[in-house]
């Protein structure tokens, strides 16, 4: 242990590398939960401007058959940050969820990280969703403005979800049936 009850990492002599003693600091396995945090307050204030830029009320112009100036479009970004909101809460739920004291045996032998607690990935997959949340509250707030990049935002939050679900569904599931 170092100053302050820190892990510290150790050299084995004549080897040139490290071994890593005890678990995770709490700063980086809470890194994850703090973009989430973040992205879901990103979201939730996305959907208030957006609802109050589009009520008819208040959009410029004035309202019904007489308006000047028309509705902005939503529908994808409103899909995207829908989706995007039940993958960010997948995540947080796999995050919590995350085994505590027995996870089973290694598939083929192998140490996998979503059977260790203290494992990095979880704060990273947690991260990558909110990454994606972040993206698509963005989408929305500009197709509500009609300002440009909402194309741009939208990739992006998809590549982010697409990301996600490979490297905390797809790669853990075919691992673990491939295994035995």
């Amino acid at each position: 242990m170092g100053e302050g009850g820190w892990p510290v990492a150790l050299a084995q002599p004549g080897s040139g590398e490290r071994a890593a003693t005890g678990e995770l600091p709490a700063v980086l396995d809470q890194v994850g939960e703090g973009l989430l945090g973040g992205a879901m307050a990103m979201a939730v204030c996305a959907v208030v401007m957006t609802l109050y830029a589009t009520a008819p009320a208040f959009r410029p112009g004035g309202r019904g058959a007489g308006a000047t100036v028309a509705r902005p479009r939503l529908a994808v970004p409103l899909v995207t940050i829908t989706g995007g909101a039940v993958i960010a809460f997948v995540a947080y739920l796999a995050y919590e969820g995350r085994c505590r004291e027995w996870c089973g045996p290694e598939p083929a032998g192998r140490e996998v990280w979503w059977r260790v607690e203290e494992a990095w990935q979880w704060a990273g997959q947690l991260a990558v969703a909110s990454i994606g949340l972040g993206a698509a509250a963005l989408a929305l707030v500009l197709a509500a403005r009609r300002m440009r990049g909402v194309r741009l935002s939208v990739r992006v939050a998809q590549v982010a979800f697409a990301a996600w679900l490979t490297a905390a569904l797809a790669l853990p599931l075919v691992v673990e049936l491939t295994s035995g």
